[in-house]
Formats: C-alpha cells, sequence, structure tokens
C-alpha cells in the first residue's frame, strides 16, 4: 500500500469514528451511515479519476444548505449540541469532497475531536468505550502520517510506509490509551455531566413537579434511568406488580388546567443523617427499600407508598427536607453524584378495613375537595357514576369512579392539546389519555362527590434485573396517579385509575428481553466505575496504592530474613528484578531523548539549507507545475524544463545544487550567490510570461 492511499484511509478511518461516538450519543446509525457513504464515494472517485474535487461554487452551496438545515434543527431537535453535532458531519463530508490543503486536513482532524467531547457529553452509555478507543487509534495513525508527509514534502522527500511507521503509531495508541487511563483516575473530577444541564425540546416522558394538562404532543420514551431499587423484609414478597408505585411528590392545588403544590419547598433542611423515624413501628410490618438515586435534577426522593423514615448510606451529607403534610423528601441539592439511601414505608390500608368508612371531610381538609369552576356535565356524570343510594361509602364511590375510567376510557400516551377544560374535553369528547389526564379525571370526579382526593407524580413499575437483583426505573416509568382520604382512619391511600400499560411490565420474557437485561448491566457497572468514577473512588485507590507500596518497599527493605536463606534469595532476586529494568529503561529513556534532540537539530538545519528549493517549488506551483509524490527531484526539473522550454534550464541547475546540498556533503554558502541569481532570473521570466 502506498503512502498517500493510507494516509486517505486513516483520514476515513478518523471520520468513521468521530460519526460513530455521535450515533451512540444519539441512539441512531444516521450518522455514520452517511459518513460511511461519504468514503466510499470518495475513494470509489478517487480510485477511478486519480483526482476528484468538488468545485467552490458547488462547496458554497452545500454549505450554505448544510447551514439552513442547522437553524431549521436547532429548533427541532431535543439538545442543541446534537445540532451542532449533524452540522459539524455535513462540514465534515463537504470538505471530504473538495481540494485539500494541509490545514483542511487539519480542520477535518479539530472537528472530529469537537464531535468526540459532544459525544462525551452527551452519553453515559458503555458503547462510547470501544468507539472512543477506535477513535483514538484512527486519530493516532492519521496524524502520525500526516505529520510524516508534511515533514517529508517540507524536505522534499519522499514519505514511505516501514516498520518504524507501525511501530511509532502503535507506541502512540498505547501512550494515549494509557495516559487518558491515569489521568482519568487521578484528575480531579470537575462536576456533573453537562447532558444534566440541557433541557429536551420535545415532549419526552419524565418527572415534573407540577402536571400541566394543555401541552400537546405525543410522550416518546425516555429511557433515562432515574434509580435502581431493591426490596426486602418480609413483605417484599407480597407486592404485586400493580402495587410498585413509587411515591414522588402530591399535588393538591388544581385551577382547572395546572395541578401544583399548595405548599411549595420551604423551611428548615436538616442532615439527611439521622436514624429511622417511626422506629416505634414494627419492621415486619414494613416495606423495605435500598434506593440508588441518580442524579436527575428533581431532589425528590421516591420509596413504595408514604415514607416513615429513610436513612442515607452515601457518604456525602444531602440537606433534607421533610413536608408531613403531603408525606415527601425533597433536597435542594441533589448534586452531581448518586444518592444511596434506605427507606422505609407503611403498606396501604387492607380494603377491609376501608369498607365502612364514610365519615364527612373534617374542615381542616376541605382544600382536598375545592374545585374551580367546572362544567355541569362533568358534577352530573360525578353523580350518575357514584350515587349516594348506590354508593354511600367513600371505597365504593372510589370504586365506581375508578371502573367507569378504565371501563370506559383508552389509555394512549399523548397529550390533551390545547383546549379549554381538558378534563371536560377528556371525559366527553375525547374518551383517550395518558396517566396524568386519568389522574386528574379521577381526582375531579372525587371531589365533586365530596371525598378528599389528590394526584401524586412518581413512577409505576420498573425493569426487573436478574443480573443484579434490582429494579431499574426510568424516565419513560413515570407516572401519575391518585390519593384518596379516609377520615375514619386518617389515612390516605393510593389507587391507580390508568389501565395497565405493557411497556411498564416489570419483566419481560424472551431472549432480546434478556439481552437487554444483560446490556443493563453492562452500562450500570459501567456507569458505577466510570461516569460516576469521583473523589472518593481516587482518594480509595490513592490509600490502596500507598498501602501496597508502603508494604512492598518495608518488605523488600527489611533485613530480617535477608541472610542467604530460601527468604533473603527471593528479597534479593526482587530487589535485583525492580533495580535493573528501572535502570535500562532510565538509560534507554536519555538515549531515545538525545536521539530526537539531534534529528530536531538535523531537521532544522537541512530545512534551512534547503529553503532555496522550496521558493522554487512555490515559484513553480503558481506557473501550474506541483510535484507529484511519485516524482524525483530530476525527474520534476527535467518535466517542468520540456514543458516550459530551455529558458528554464535554471530549474536543472538548481536542483543539482538541492541534491548536492540535500543528499550530498555541499554546502549552500558556496552558491547561495549563484542560487539567488538563476532564481530571480526565473521570477523574472515567470513575470513576462504572466504580462504576455
Amino acid at each position: 500500500m502506498n503512502f498517500d492511499k493510507a494516509l486517505r484511509l486513516s483520514l476515513y478511518s478518523t471520520l468513521l469514528a468521530g460519526a460513530l461516538l455521535i450515533s451512540v450519543a444519539q441512539r441512531s446509525a444516521v450518522h455514520v451511515v452517511t459518513m460511511g457513504a461519504a468514503c466510499l464515494l470518495h475513494h470509489a472517485a478517487v480510485t477511478r479519476l486519480g483526482s476528484f474535487a468538488l468545485s467552490r461554487k458547488a462547496a458554497a452551496l452545500l454549505a450554505a444548505i448544510a447551514v439552513a438545515y442547522t437553524i431549521y434543527d436547532v429548533f427541532n431537535a431535543e439538545y442543541i449540541l446534537f445540532s451542532a453535532a449533524n452540522f459539524l458531519i455535513m462540514l465534515q463530508v463537504i470538505k471530504l469532497f473538495q481540494k485539500k490543503v494541509y490545514r483542511d486536513y487539519k480542520e477535518l482532524f479539530l472537528m472530529s475531536l469537537v464531535l468526540v467531547g459532544v459525544s462525551a457529553v452527551m452519553t453515559a452509555d458503555v458503547a462510547f468505550a470501544p468507539a472512543f478507543v477506535l477513535y483514538v487509534g484512527s486519530a493516532v495513525w492519521s496524524l502520525l502520517l500526516f505529520t510524516i508527509k508534511v515533514d517529508c514534502e517540507a524536505g522534499c522527500a519522499q514519505p514511505m510506509l516501514g516498520g518504524r511507521t507501525a511501530a511509532a503509531g502503535t507506541t502512540l495508541f498505547g501512550c494515549c490509551i494509557g495516559g487518558a487511563v491515569v489521568m482519568f483516575m487521578l484528575f480531579p473530577r470537575i462536576g456533573p455531566s453537562f447532558s444534566q444541564l440541557l433541557t429536551p425540546t420535545r415532549a419526552l416522558a419524565g418527572f415534573s413537579e407540577r402536571v400541566h394538562l394543555r401541552e400537546s404532543g405525543i410522550v416518546e420514551p425516555n429511557p433515562q434511568v432515574v434509580f435502581r431499587a431493591s426490596i426486602s423484609g418480609p413483605l417484599a414478597d407480597t407486592l404485586a406488580e400493580d402495587q410498585l408505585l413509587w411515591r414522588g411528590l402530591a399535588l393538591d392545588n388544581f385551577n382547572g388546567t395546572t395541578w401544583s403544590n399548595s405548599t411549595p419547598r420551604r423551611g428548615q433542611y436538616s442532615s439527611m443523617r439521622l436514624p429511622f423515624a417511626g422506629q416505634e413501628d414494627d419492621p415486619s410490618q414494613m416495606i423495605s427499600q435500598k434506593i440508588e438515586l441518580m442524579p436527575s435534577g428533581a431532589g425528590v426522593f421516591f420509596a413504595i407508598g408514604r415514607i416513615a423514615g429513610m436513612s442515607l448510606i452515601s457518604q456525602q451529607r444531602v440537606p433534607v427536607r421533610y413536608d408531613s403534610v403531603h408525606g415527601t423528601w425533597t433536597t435542594p441539592l441533589p448534586g452531581p453524584g448518586k444518592i444511596i439511601y434506605q427507606a422505609r414505608s407503611k403498606p396501604d390500608l387492607d380494603r377491609g378495613e376501608l369498607a365502612g368508612d364514610r365519615t364527612p371531610v373534617p374542615p381542616n381538609m376541605y382544600a382536598y375537595t375545592r374545585l374551580p369552576k367546572i362544567p355541569e356535565r362533568v358534577i352530573r356524570l360525578a353523580i350518575e357514576t357514584a350515587p349516594d343510594s348506590a354508593c354511600p361509602t367513600i371505597l365504593s364511590k372510589v370504586d365506581a369512579i375508578q371502573r367507569h375510567l378504565e371501563q370506559n376510557y383508552t389509555y394512549v400516551p399523548e397529550l390533551p392539546g390545547e383546549v379549554e377544560d381538558p378534563v371536560d374535553h377528556f371525559l366527553f369528547e375525547k374518551k383517550r389519555g395518558h396517566c396524568e389526564i386519568f389522574a386528574s379525571a379521577m381526582a375531579v370526579l372525587l371531589r365533586c362527590r365530596g371525598v378528599g382526593a389528590r394526584i401524586v407524580n412518581g413512577y409505576f413499575g420498573g425493569q426487573w434485573n436478574e443480573f443484579l437483583n434490582v429494579y431499574i426505573v426510568r424516565q419513560t416509568n413515570a407516572h401519575s396517579w391518585v390519593e384518596v382520604y379516609f377520615p375514619g382512619k386518617g389515612q390516605w391511600v393510593q389507587f391507580n385509575p390508568s389501565p395497565l400499560d405493557d411497556s411498564v411490565s416489570g419483566y419481560h420474557q424472551g431472549l432480546l428481553a434478556y439481552l437487554k437485561r444483560m446490556r443493563d448491566y453492562v452500562n450500570i457497572k459501567w456507569t458505577d466505575n466510570i461516569i460516576y468514577y469521583g473523589q472518593q473512588h481516587q482518594t480509595n485507590l490513592a490509600r490502596r496504592i500507598t498501602a501496597l507500596l508502603v508494604k512492598s518497599v518495608s518488605w523488600l527493605g527489611s533485613s530480617r530474613g535477608a541472610g542467604f536463606g530460601l527468604v533473603g534469595i527471593v528479597k534479593w532476586a526482587l530487589r535485583i528484578a525492580v533495580c535493573v529494568p528501572a535502570l535500562w529503561l532510565g538509560w534507554h529513556a536519555a538515549a531515545a531523548l538525545a536521539r530526537i534532540r539531534r534529528r530536531k537539530t538535523r531537521t532544522k538545519a537541512s530545512l534551512g539549507r534547503t529553503r532555496f528549493y522550496r521558493e522554487l517549488l512555490a515559484l513553480l506551483e503558481k506557473r501550474g507545475h506541483r510535484r507529484q509524490p511519485s516524482q524525483t527531484p530530476i525527474e520534476f526539473a527535467k518535466a517542468v524544463v520540456d514543458h516550459e522550454g530551455p529558458d528554464w534550464d535554471d530549474v536543472n541547475a538548481i536542483t543539482m545544487m538541492f541534491c548536492d546540498v540535500r543528499y550530498g556533503n555541499g554546502a549552500v554558502r558556496t552558491v547561495e550567490d549563484e542560487i539567488a541569481e538563476r532564481l530571480n532570473r526565473l521570477r523574472a521570466m515567470a513575470k513576462r510570461r504572466h504580462g504576455a
């Protein structure tokens, strides 16, 4: 393989690796397929035609189209960084088909490096690791070959591939990967990923602190992991799949279109490093959960049902506020790392205990029956669905309204849209919607019947992973349901009016589902050990290394047993085994540095002596004569004189002087005046020809 082809293929590989990283971040193969097709087309054109380049007008037109598409994409893409990455991919394709000078190669490398940065910021997927290693290998080879080409052409030498080039590339690749690992393990972390600071521009499933019923669009799945949870205790096996309601925030204030919390987060925050609240309760009657909360930015602690007590497991201190009115636990500083905590919660009361409760709502709970102005037909529907004659108790009213919603309405991941009264429109016109409108309709109908009700935002279900023995709860599992107040018991009880959706089931069968759970396991290990590798991990690593070194040095340096016994022989052998390689590496490193310094000195001297030949090449290139990589200096000079005529024989003379200085023992000082005179004559002839 010739040098130019190797350089071109390494450039293709670098561009493809950068596009692959963006494809990993966006979970789409469009970028890598587009770049692959562009590289194949360019390679075919260069192979068949010898050289191929877009005209300046065509390149400018394509660049204008790319800019126009990017402006459109900024307002429609999920993240603005992805729009920038799409623009860079398009620019790379355009530049690939243009006539390239050294600056264009540098710009292509720089754009691919920016794509790596975007991918690193926007993804935490384990697929980033092999794609990054592929990019490092490709980029190292591309930059190495590009540097060789630049240096050889500057010295008017022919670039060639060889064993030394392969060894240098392999060594550089190893040094880059090794250096990246060392920097990752030793350098301090600077904070959370920028991806957590960005907000998607389209409707994605996810937890929110308010419910806006006038939003429109289709709720698309969001695979971002929110937390991982394991359930233990005597009650763990008694929980059915439809009871996995991970409670977050309770919303009690409804203005007709929006649910919000009537008491926003205020008050005193205290350290979470406290013993469990509710220790007087019987632990055997509690649901115990260990939850690893990812840094989602919501600052809400989730658990099954109402949390009776919590305790922090992870090392950091987190300020926590407990809202006893709504039974929620929040923090103003979720932080860049995950929070691991233990939670205990009480299961809901048995239906038998609730069946006879017909106690009216006390005055201090009237806020949970308050409604804005609503259409009369909504009130009539509530009365017809749960009349006092057929439904005298609170539970019977709840069952009647929940049964009515489940039997007559359809669950779809679709937002209500811009309508005047979203609940009325859902109940009488659209009759389909997602969990928020189901929960809102049930709460409104219950309040119409004088029953205290509020909606709760949290998560439903989760993906059970047998490799980790945890439930993996994602933003896709975000859910809303209803809590009903039973005055006779003085407790809130949760009800889920939305028809069950198979997409949030706790477990899926089949080979594909099994492979997905295995991939989740690998991703979680990657996240725990790489993405969230922080100061605590570095401290632990430093302590382990220090302890190992101290132990090794103290053992090797101790005089006990260092005689001629077996232990002494082993110690002296290890001392020699450590010292000799260290001396050998030091000697060779010093020799290598000396060789590099001498080579740089010779290269600078050679470039200085042959500057006149580079001036000649620049002059001839303006005349349309460009030396091909396959031509020797003498062959190139002969071709120029044959084309221009015998008046240009100075080209032959200057070329022979260059060969004598560059490859022989000639000194440029002895012929400096002659070279200057011949170059001036050539410049004068070039100007006359140009003027003619």
